[in-house]
Formats: C-alpha cells, sequence, structure tokens
C-alpha cells in the first residue's frame, strides 16, 4: 500500500481478505498485480483524503482527514477493531470505522501481523487484536481483543507518562515512552524483547529494556522494528540496534562474538554515516542513512536486499538507473521477501519477490533477483485551477514533471486537478493545492537629513511579496560628517521616529528613512596640557560626546524559572547589534559573564561572522535567549538545562553560539522566526516548518517542582494536525511555560503541550501532555474539534493563551486565577472567548498582543497600552499593584498624566513581573519589577509605571597611564569624564593612554599629550623666584659683556 500526493490509498498484490481496500473486479483470491484506488468509506465529504495508512499481514488501518480511524481486511483475530460486514473467507473489503472513536481522537496508527495499534491526542497507546502472548499489553491478560484498549503503562511510571512511538512483530511489540526508554512485551522464544523474562512466551506486561553499554547518559531511542524472530531499534547516537534470533548469521548485522544476540547491541555501521530510520521483518533488515543511501542485510533469496545477497552487515541498496547523482532514498517498508522504496523524484520503487503481484508491475509472478524498478510512468492529460483549464501543459526535458502558467486568481487556495494515465490507464483525478500569494509591496529607502547628504550607495527599493520580510541593507549608507543610526519607518505624518523592525512581515507599502548622527563630537581632551614633573597636578580628560539617534526596533522580556524570577530584557536596535541588560545568572545577556546590568550592554557578535552581519530578531525566555541574524542562522545563549539552546549537550552558554540543523549537524539551523519559553525553544525554518526543542512543564500556577517533557536537545519537527506526517507548517510560534502556539496561513490556531487548565483551547483539561498539534476550537463551536479558532496573531504566556480574531476582536482562554483572561472573573476556559471591553460595550480590539506568565498587554489601533491579570510589581503599568480582570490602561511616561492618558506604543513584551514597549517617539519603555535591573533605567527601584529604557550606551573610562605609569586612582564625573591625579615624570611630552569602554564593549585606545615642565633641584617652593633670579643675573651679564665689546673697538680705533 501507498499514500499518494492525492491524498489517495493505492493497494495491490494478495487480496485473499479484502485486504486491498476496493472493490474486486474477480475473485477475491485473484492477485492484484496493478496499483488500484483504496474505496472511499461511506458518507464522507466531497473533500475527503486519507491521511495515513499502515498495513498489517492480511488488514489494513488508515486515518481520514475526518479524524476517523477506519480499518479493513482480514478480521479473524479481531483485527479491525469492529464487528462488520464479511466475505466468506472471514474478510471485509470496505473500509469501516474502528469502535469507540466517539470517546478517543486517534492521530497515528502502526499495524501489525496480526494485532493494531493506534495513538491518541493524549499519548495514550490503543490495541487490539491477536493477544495470544500478551502482544496487546493489557492488564497481564492474554485474551483477543474486539476494540481498542489502552496498553498498561510501565510500573512505576510517573503521571505524565505517555507512549511516543511503537512497533509490532508477529507475537510481540517493541515501544518508546515519553521518558525515552525502551519497553517491550509478548513473546520472548527467540530473545526478541531483549531483556530476561520468567516466561519465555507470555509477558504481557510492558518491561523496560536496558540501554547498551558504553552509550552516553542522555541516550535516548528514537524508533523500533519488530518481526517474528528479532526485533531492533534506531538511537540517538545514529546507530541501529538488534537483538533476538540470527537466522543464518546474518539476520541481526553484526559480530556476536562481541556482544550477546539477547541484549541490544550496534550493527555495523559505514563511515561518516548515521543511521535515521530502521526497519526488519523475518529475513531481511534495512536502515536509512543520513547519507540519502539504503543499507540492507539479511538472507535476501528473493532480491529483497537490492543487492548480492546473503550479506551478514549493511550493504548499500542499488539505486535505479534514473540518470541522477543526486538522487536519495528517503524512505523504505519492508515486508517478507520484498521491498519499497521512496525516492527523490517522488517515485515509489519495488524489488524482490512478487509471486502475488506485490511489486505492482502490472504482473505477477518471479522478479529478478536484486533488480530495482518504478511502477509506471505516469503522464498527465489536463490540469485545472479551480475550474480553469490550463491550456499551455508541457512535458519538461526531464521526462518526469510539467509546466503550465498558473491563471489569475484571488489571494488563498486554489484547488488544482490533475488529471492523468499510467502505462495508458487513466486513473483518478488527483487533488492538489496551489497557493496565491498577496500583491507585492513597495520597500524604498530614502534620505531625512539634509545636512548629512546620502552618497550614491543608498538602496534600491525592494519589492516584498505580502507576509514575507524586507532584508536590511547592506552596506549601510554613508555620508560625510556623519553616522548612520539606522532605518526608521515613515508614519501616515510624514514622521519616521520608531525605528524599523525588520524580522516583522511586510504588508503594505514601507517607506524607510535613513537617519544620522553628527561626527563633530568634541573628541578626547586634557585639561590642563601641562604641569610639573613632580607629578601632583590635578587634571581632568573628558571623552568625546557619544550620544547618537540609535533607537531599538524590537524589545523581548524573559527571566520566569520555577520560583526564580530572575528578570532580563533583550533588544535589537536600529544599528543592527542586539542588547541585554537584567540578571544574568546564566549568561543569558550574552556578554561573555554572569554579571547583571542595569543599563543596556552590547552583545558580542557571534564568533566566525563576517563584516555585514547585524542581528535581525531575539526572543527572550526563562532563562536562555534566541536570535536570527542577517545570514539567517538562529544563535541561541544562557541556560540549557533542558536543552533549550539547541545544541545537543545541556551545558550554558554566555556568548552566542549558532544552533546546529537536525538533518545535517555540520550546517547551521535557519529560520524566519524564533519563540523562546521558559525550558523550551521553537522556530519557522525558511520552508515554513515549525520545530521545537527544550522541555515543556505542566504547571507554573504555585507548584515549583513541575514535571517536565523529556529534554529534546536539538530541534524536531512538530507533527502535523492531520497524522500525515508532513510536519507542521506556520507563519507564527509562540511558546510560553506549558504549550505552544502556533498560527498558519489560512488562519488556522493549532496548540500542543499540557493542557491542565484548557489552554490547548479544546474545550477539555488534561495533565497529560499532548504532542500532536490541533486545532484551537472556535468559539463559536466549541464542541466541533473541525472547526477552529480563525486568528491573525497569537501569545501563549505561562497557562493562558491570547489571539486576535480576524475582526480585530481580542480572546483568550486557560488559566484565568489572576484575571489573565480579561473577561471579569477568576475562573478558568477551556475555549476561547472575548476579552472584556472595560466600562464598555462590544469586544475588547487590539493590534498587538503579549501573554506574560499570568498576566497579559496589548496595543490598540490608536496606540493606546492595556494590561489586565497579575500586577503585584506594577507590571500592568496602571500606577498601583493589584489584580486586574479587564483591560486597564497602562499609563503615560508624563507624572502628570491622569488615569485617561496612556503609553502611546508600537509594540509590547510581558515578562513574569516586568514589561517593555516601543513608544510611538521611537523610545524603549519598561516597567514592573527591577530587582535585576531588567527594566534597564540605571536604577533598581520598581516602576509602576513606564519609564525610559536607558539606552545611550554608557561611555566608561576604565584606565589611564602615562607612559608606563598607572594612575591608580580615578574620579568619574556625571558627564562621563575622570579626575585623576598626575604621577610624576621626567620633564618633557608623555603618551597618556586611556582604556574606555561603550555599553560594556572595550573601545580602541585614545591617545593625548601631556607636557611636564622641568624645575631646578632643591628648589622647593621658591622655585619660580629662583628661575626669575636667573633669568636676571643672565641679562645683566650679557649687558656687561656688550659694553665691553664697544670699548675694545674704540680704543682700537
Amino acid at each position: 500500500m501507498a499514500l499518494g500526493s492525492d491524498g489517495n490509498i493505492y493497494s495491490w498484490g494478495s487480496n485473499q481478505k479484502g485486504q486491498l481496500g476496493r472493490t474486486a473486479s474477480s475473485s477475491l483470491y485473484d492477485p492484484n498485480p496493478t496499483p488500484g484506488k483504496v474505496d472511499r468509506p461511506a458518507n464522507v465529504p466531497s473533500d475527503f483524503t486519507w491521511v495515513q495508512v499502515s498495513a498489517g499481514n492480511t488488514f489494513a488501518l488508515a486515518l481520514g482527514s475526518d479524524g476517523i480511524l477506519y480499518s479493513w481486511g482480514d478480521n479473524d483475530f479481531y483485527e479491525l477493531g469492529r464487528d462488520g460486514i464479511y466475505n466468506l473467507f472471514g474478510g471485509d473489503q470496505t473500509p469501516r470505522p474502528v469502535d469507540k472513536q466517539d470517546t478517543i481522537k486517534f492521530t497515528r496508527i502502526k499495524a501489525a501481523a496480526n494485532h493494531a495499534m493506534a495513538f491518541d491526542s493524549l499519548g495514550n497507546l490503543y490495541s487490539w487484536g491477536w493477544n495470544e502472548y500478551g502482544q496487546l499489553g493489557h492488564d497481564g491478560g492474554t485474551q483477543q481483543v474486539k476494540e481498542p484498549a489502552k496498553v498498561d503503562k510501565p510500573a512505576n511510571a510517573s503521571s505524565n507518562f505517555s507512549w511516543v512511538q511503537a512497533n509490532g512483530g508477529f507475537y510481540d511489540t517493541i515501544a518508546i515512552g515519553s521518558d525515552g526508554n525502551l519497553y517491550s512485551w509478548g513473546n520472548n522464544d527467540f530473545d526478541q524483547l531483549g531483556r530476561d523474562t520468567t516466561d519465555t512466551r507470555k509477558n504481557p506486561i510492558p518491561g523496560k529494556i536496558d540501554k547498551p553499554a558504553g552509550v552516553p547518559s542522555d541516550f535516548t531511542w528514537l524508533q523500533t522494528g519488530s518481526a517474528h524472530y528479532n526485533s531492533m531499534a534506531l538511537g540517538s547516537d545514529g546507530n541501529i540496534y538488534t537483538w533476538g534470533s540470527d537466522l543464518q548469521e546474518v539476520m541481526l548485522g553484526r559480530d556476536l562474538s562481541l556482544n550477546a544476540a539477547n541484549r541490544p547491541a550496534a550493527v555495523y555501521k559505514p563511515a561518516n554515516v548515521n543511521y535515521i530510520d530502521c526497519m526488519t521483518t523475518d529475513y531481511h533488515s534495512m536502515g536509512l542513512g543520513s547519507d540519502g543511501n539504503l543499507y540492507s542485510w539479511g538472507t535476501g533469496g528473493d532480491g529483497e536486499l537490492g543487492h548480492a545477497t546473503p550479506v551478514s552487515g549493511p550493504g548499500i541498496v542499488t539505486k535505479p538507473d534514473s540518470g541522477k547523482d543526486d538522487f536519495t532514498w528517503k524512505q523504505a517498508s519492508i515486508n517478507n521477501g520484498y521491498t519499497m522504496g521512496l525516492g527523490s523524484d517522488g517515485y515509489l520503487y519495488t524489488w524482490g519477490f512478487n509471486y502475488y503481484g506485490e511489486l505492482g508491475h502490472g504482473a505477477a509472478g518471479d522478479k529478478e533477483r536484486g533488480v530495482v524498478s518504478t511502477l509506471g510512468t505516469p503522464d498527465l492529460t489536463g490540469t485545472k485551477f479551480d475550474g480553469t483549464t490550463i491550456k499551455d501543459l508541457s512535458k519538461n526535458t526531464n521526462g518526469n514533471t510539467w509546466s503550465a502558467t498558473a491563471p489569475p486568481h484571488a489571494k488563498g487556495k486554489a484547488d488544482v486537478t490533475v488529471q492523468w494515465t499510467i502505462n495508458g490507464a487513466s486513473q483518478p483525478d488527483v487533488h492538489l493545492t496551489y497557493r496565491y500569494d498577496g500583491p507585492k509591496y513597495t520597500v524604498s529607502f530614502s534620505n531625512k537629513d539634509k545636512s548629512c547628504p546620502a552618497s550614491s550607495d543608498m538602496p534600491q527599493n525592494q519589492s516584498v511579496t505580502e507576509g514575507g520580510q524586507a532584508v536590511r541593507p547592506y552596506p549601510d549608507p554613508k555620508a560625510d560628517g556623519c553616522l548612520f543610526d539606522g532605518w526608521f519607518i515613515k508614519d501616515a505624518n510624514g514622521d519616521s521616529k520608531v525605528a524599523y523592525d525588520f524580522s516583522q512581515p511586510v504588508t503594505g507599502d514601507v517607506a524607510l528613512i535613513a537617519h544620522w548622527s553628527q561626527t563633530n563630537s568634541g573628541g578626547w581632551s586634557i585639561n590642563p596640557i601641562k604641569g610639573s614633573s613632580m607629578g601632583g597636578q590635578q587634571v581632568t580628560i573628558t571623552p568625546p560626546k557619544t550620544s547618537r539617534g540609535i533607537r531599538f526596533n524590537q524589545v523581548s522580556a524573559g527571566g520566569y524559572q520555577m520560583s526564580d524570577a530572575m528578570g532580563f530584557s533583550v533588544g535589537v536596535a536600529s544599528d543592527g547589534n542586539a542588547y541585554a541588560w537584567g540578571s544574568n545568572q546564566h549568561g543569558q545577556l550574552g556578554i561573555g559573564n554572569t554579571a547583571k546590568q542595569n543599563k543596556p550592554v552590547k552583545i558580542p557578535l557571534p564568533d566566525g561572522v563576517d563584516s555585514t552581519f547585524t542581528y535581525t530578531q531575539v526572543a527572550a525566555g526563562g532563562f536562555h535567549v534566541l536570535a536570527i541574524g542577517s545570514d539567517q542562522i538562529v544563535y541561541s545563549w544562557g541556560a540549557n538545562d533542558h536543552g533549550q539552546l539547541g545544541d545537543n549537550t545541556t551545558v550554558d552558554h554566555s556568548t552566542p553560539h549558532s544552533v546546529p540543523d537536525p538533518s545535517d549537524t555540520s550546517r547551521p539551523f535557519k529560520a524566519v522566526q524564533v519563540s523562546a519559553g521558559a525550558y523550551d525553544s521553537a522556530a519557522i525554518d525558511l520552508n515554513g516548518n515549525v520545530y521545537t526543542w527544550g522541555s515543556e512543564g505542566n504547571s507554573r500556577d504555585g507548584d515549583f517542582n513541575p514535571s517536565f517533557t523529556q529534554p529534546q536537545k536539538t530541534p524536531a519537527p512538530a507533527a502535523a494536525p492531520d497524522g500525515s506526517g508532513q510536519g507542521l507548517q506556520a507563519v507564527q510560534v509562540s511558546l510560553g511555560w506549558s504549550f505552544i502556539l502556533a498560527l498558519d496561513a489560512d488562519g488556522n490556531a493549532y496548540a500542543w503541550g499540557y493542557n491542565n487548565y484548557g489552554q490547548l483551547g479544546n474545550n477539555s483539561t488534561s495533565s497529560t501532555y499532548t504532542a500532536t498539534p490541533a486545532k484551537v476550537r472556535d468559539p463559536n463551536s466549541p464542541e466541533d474539534p473541525n472547526k477552529g479558532l480563525q486568528a491573525t496573531q497569537i501569545s501563549a504566556g505561562t497557562d493562558h493563551g491570547l489571539a486576535i480574531d480576524k475582526n480585530g476582536a481580542v480572546l483568550s482562554w486557560g488559566h484565568n486565577n489572576s484575571g489573565q483572561l480579561g473577561n471579569s472573573s477568576t475562573y478558568d476556559q477551556p475555549v476561547p472567548k472575548p476579552v472584556k471591553n472595560s466600562g464598555k460595550t462590544g469586544n475588547f480590539t487590539a493590534v498587538s498582543i503579549s501573554a506574560g506568565v499570568i498576566y497579559s498587554l496589548a496595543v490598540d489601533s490608536a496606540g493606546n497600552t492595556w494590561g489586565w491579570g497579575y500586577n503585584a510589581y506594577g507590571q500592568v503599568g496602571n500606577g498601583d499593584v493589584y489584580p486586574l480582570q479587564t483591560p486597564t490602561k497602562v499609563l503615560s511616561t508624563d507624572s502628570s498624566a491622569n488615569t485617561g492618558e496612556s503609553l502611546q506604543a508600537t509594540q509590547i513584551s510581558a515578562a513574569q513581573y516586568h514589561s517593555l514597549a516601543i513608544g510611538r517617539d521611537g523610545n524603549a519603555y519598561a516597567w514592573g519589577d527591577n530587582t535585576y535591573g531588567q527594566l534597564g533605567n540605571g536604577s533598581l527601584q520598581q516602576s509602576r509605571k513606564p519609564t525610559s529604557v536607558a539606552f545611550n550606551q554608557a561611555l566608561l573610562i576604565t584606565s589611564v597611564r602615562f607612559d608606563k605609569t598607572v594612575v591608580n586612582s580615578l574620579l568619574q564625573n556625571p558627564d562621563q569624564s575622570v579626575s585623576l591625579t598626575t604621577p610624576a615624570h621626567n620633564p618633557g611630552q608623555a603618551d597618556v593612554i586611556v582604556d574606555w569602554t561603550l555599553g560594556g564593549i572595550m573601545q580602541p585606545q585614545a591617545h593625548l599629550a601631556y607636557t611636564y615642565e622641568g624645575m631646578l633641584p632643591h628648589a622647593g617652593s621658591s622655585g619660580t623666584l629662583i628661575l626669575l633670579a636667573a633669568g636676571m643675573l643672565a641679562a645683566a651679564g650679557a649687558a656687561a659683556a656688550g659694553r665691553n665689546r664697544r670699548e675694545s673697538r674704540n680704543l682700537r680705533s
């Protein structure tokens, strides 16, 4: 069986039990060697598709786009999970729903030989069917089970334990738990359980398999495989481990003299290759390598290995003769005697045993050993875009793709109908989705200050598709006598006060204006410039004026882990640098140490970047930071106790480091958006795929010892909501403490994680972790899981969520102990509901939202800033410390402002006890707790209303030397100058060397000239009089000498 790109399932081969799932044109015993479409279930909607399929021995399971699990084929052992209509051979060829789905939502499926398994949305594993050896894992019993029933959790498992992956053989099951351990149950006649058991035949209770010897402490299991005689699993170290019976001494793929067969040990592995998938049957096994090759080993009597047989260690499967040097294998599936492989060209290839037409080549019969071939050649005969026929469809020279011109269409999705044949036979229409982008907008660049005329290097305009990002131009423009401060956005009034955030999506034409500062800053000076060689002279060294017009274009508030709420802040400025301030116990400020800072300090650039590098986005989490650079690479620093830095370690970093690409760790991971939570991280890669890493915790409110998910130390793709295995694509992602929110391009909001307080918005609560994204419910249809919230913006708090719907209304759901939902109550809410419009009728509307730990912030269309929820530290910004159950205006910074005047803002960020904003005047503001300097105003005093962040970079003179003599005492003056006493020095000019920092970063030394004047020995305090007397004596002597010369000349004459 195979799932086609058209959403149909295709089947071929033996059909004696109706396992092909399609109306038979002949006797069920007749093989069907040509792929045919599996029948659609009765009464499904017209847009129904299949999203997942799994084939057992003589039955099949499949998930539909309607969220229902279907089964067909043999039911001798109740593997269909239902009663049904059966033909005389005991099977049902029609796909029908599995029982008990009124209370269970299945998300993933796995068919074993004669038993079935499925995962629900809460991480429970269900099984049914044949159970003679306890392979179902139910309550210690071995009775056959007619409908889905939960698999037991292992003994001593934590309350939040869940199953994450499973695979079944003939008589046993191997599964991976959320704790990263491997468990087995069922028959153990051939040591296939990988552990000691008191009964070799019946072991219905899941038991843990010991990890292989010598693996690192953070080793986990990623994938499993199980057959009749042997089992295998893929480890996080890239090795495949096997155990069980070693038929003909080739099945385990390793040297048994080194490790016993009854315990997991590593298969031979090619040099410089990691395995990324594994699979096994009774007579051959395979591994998919990180190099794109398939490796196989086993007996291979029917050519199923795809290379010479038999072989006791992995051999490379022959690639098809496609003429493509870059061909790789993407997926494989094996059964006794034959193999299927999916190539990077999109074709399905088969090889091996073909007696019943298993290879799908259109005829049954033996197949030449080791020959790899495709099912057939497709040919497109017509294409329509939402009913509009394409007239210029043409086949490309590579022979397997076609080109066409898309007709005009409104922005959004279009249904593309593809008509095609294979080997000349008409096939069912394929329906694909094509997305029409929005219009393109112009981002222009011009100059503001006529006193700083821009040279010819002013950037060219950029054309950006709606929703895309403008690129910060490089190099920065230059102007004589001026310093470039960055790009600022021109508003409707023609002003350009706010620095432009290049990480934001473009939604209209944007005019960016270059801002400048004059370079005439006064320079360095020393006063006075000369003094006694004896020293003791009081002098003042004054630095140049450093005030610039650089402003923040984005800010992010962080610092919330357990009870350790040490706030900190980060931001990106118009100069392209990142800055940080506040607590720093884990190096979260990124400055190479753990000293807290009460003013913004510049974060160093990552090692190895070139001069063009700038930061484009930063996100502050619990005690770690994520950033994206102009090179699109994701960087991280700070706390790493849960692997939240994504570098496959748990070691903290106090400077920026790149996050490795999970598919190739030799390359950096690239993304367009990042979000940092308390202990977790998320990013949207360049293709729109969501990745997450780190851990989520199951509670924050009053519980400082919560449970956490197993740390994921490298980025891992989020699961597809429909179970298709294609991953989740999104345009926004947001993290808090316990759950994750994402928003796709069609406005659908998804949530996954813990749901203690209804924060998943699915109209339920549960302490069990949900790993698969599911739609946040539509407020108007909370009982319907297929209808979801339509939103334009999302934000995840600790245990509550916020969203802005397509009408601009703010919705909230989840925990509400402090009024953070803004609905005039403190009752939790498991589905989105409108936030109350304080003192007014109608819904509260906004253009920007930020969910803090247990409070919320928003900015409305007029620029007013609002807050509600927990307020003990003044983080709501309304001037007091009492919790608020409805939105209240954040006060203006003007000390004389009354309660009717609000902070005018363009951007907000809520943490735990402090808040940040960028005002419409372009300045950054902060309010709330300031114990660690997180407000960035140079003090440690709490503020209940916004106060300005002191962004002008502090200049500090750190040391002064007169030639080689260090001045021990420097008096720091308010204007950043220093006063000092000169040391003694020989007469003459001394080089005064000044060491100094700007924003905490060491700068090039300044050099000043100071002249030491000499004095006569022992002159003491009368030195000036002695010099004067000496001068008069010299003058008198000169006059006498002159008279003597004149008298001599007169006498001679």
